[in-house]
Formats: C-alpha cells, structure tokens, sequence
C-alpha cells in the first residue's frame, strides 16, 4: 500500500497535505504478528477487538520524512491545506453509502490527510500486547526491499 508513496517522493513529486502534523498509526510487521498470535492464544477475548499499534506516535510529516531519509531523497515540504481533502472524503463517504462506489482517488490521499490517533492500551491490558519494534528500522526496511526489487527508483540529480 506505500509503493505509490514511495515512488512519489523518489520522484521528488510529493508533497505533504497540510503541515504533516496530523497522526498517523503505524506499526511494524513483526509487532502485528506478536499481537495476531496473542489474540489468537489469550482467554476469554472472543469477539473483541483490539487496536495493535506501534510504541511511539508518529506523524504523517515523521512518516514521509523517514521514507525520504531511507531513499536518501530530499524531504517533501508542506503543501496545499489538508481541508479540502477532508470535505472531500467526507462526501466520498457519503457517495459510498448511497451508491457503493469506492473512490480510490480520494482513499489514496485520505491517509495523508486524516488525524488518526489510536491507543493500544487496551491490547496491552488484555493481552500482554508490547510493541517493541522501531517504526523508523520497519519504514527503512520496506524501502530497502521496494529498491531491491526495483520497484521504487531513486534517480540521483548530478550538480
């Protein structure tokens, strides 16, 4: 779901919505396993449902710039106001309900422009759920593989 992200900011075509200040939640793949498996193993949490998320907040700004960082690209600056893009997921909602058309336009751009905030206390009261992995070491490692297998190209600028 990152690769078009990705190819954008190799590309040097993205920007952030807004001032990257909004959250986002994120988590790396090992932590999701670990938190899979405890909701596949604990008592008595049939039917619950649990948030697994990362140890420490991030930011969409923190989010991109790490991606940057691991492409060794400059990082996006901030961009048109995030506003418009949440009217326009709102109506998208909307237009879902009553017509079942999903508008992939506006879901790409809904992460970038969305404040979430999620809290994994609950997992970790009824689970034993301790995200221990780092975001930043998971981003870097899904960048080096996208590189590896040449689906994100990183063309260097010569000055």
């Amino acid at each position: 779901a990152w690769l078009p992200l990705a190819r954008g900011i190799a590309a040097g075509r993205m920007r952030l919505l807004g001032d990257g200040r909004n959250h986002i939640d994120l988590v790396a793949g090992e932590d999701l396993v670990e938190g899979l498996l405890l909701c596949a193993t604990a008592p008595n949490v049939d039917g619950d449902c649990f948030v697994l998320g990362s140890a420490t907040a991030s930011t969409v700004g923190d989010f991109v710039a790490c991606i940057a960082r691991a492409l060794d690209v400059p990082v996006p600056t901030s961009g048109p106001p995030r506003a418009p893009y949440r009217a326009l997921l709102r109506a998208a909602q909307a237009a879902f309900q009553v017509t079942g058309y999903d508008s992939p336009f506006v879901h790409a751009r809904e992460v970038l422009a969305a404040d979430k905030r999620a809290s994994s206390e609950r997992a970790r009261a009824a689970l034993g759920y301790a995200p221990r992995a780092s975001v930043d070491d998971a981003v870097r490692a899904m960048i080096d593989r996208f590189v590896r297998e040449g689906r994100v190209c990183v063309s260097r600028q010569v000055s």
